[in-house]
């Protein structure tokens, strides 16, 4: 049977630094093509994967004292690259790389607490680690 992984116990680091009050995270894996339709293309347009990037979010409840916040917002305005993680406690799970923090907005509404929203942009590769997928391709 297939093994699962809660997204309750994977989070967005700064270093080995957890950003507090997470309630959501995500990371993205993208890649930009180029047009390579020429007229022997049969009528169908053609296309080929150039340059791979990767980008992540986090959002959550503002905490006051929350060391991995003050990280990011000082990353933020000193536009300092972080090195980012996206993982769980055993690591089963785990994305890792060089970021730059594109965006970080607090939100305060009236019948709710203090919130945070930002987002990453990653700067060079991701390291991708899935130690259950590695130890299955090294039994066969």
């Amino acid at each position: 049977m297939a093994q699962t992984i809660k997204g309750l116990d994977v989070v967005v680091k700064i270093g080995t630094t957890v950003i507090g009050g997470q309630k959501n995270g995500s990371l993205e894996i993208s890649n930009d093509v180029t047009d390579t339709t020429t007229k022997q293309s049969g009528g169908w347009k053609e296309n080929e994967a150039v340059l791979t990037s990767w980008s992540s979010s986090c959002e959550g409840l503002f905490y006051i004292s929350d060391q991995g916040y003050k990280a990011a917002l000082d990353a933020m305005i000193t536009k300092q690259p972080v090195e980012l993680e996206f993982s769980n406690t055993g690591k089963t799970f785990y994305r890792k790389g060089k970021a730059l923090i594109t965006s970080l907005s607090e939100s305060a509404g009236q019948d709710g607490v203090v919130a945070y929203s930002t987002s990453f942009t990653g700067t060079g590769p991701l390291t991708i680690t899935n130690s259950s997928l590695l130890n299955e391709a090294k039994e066969k």
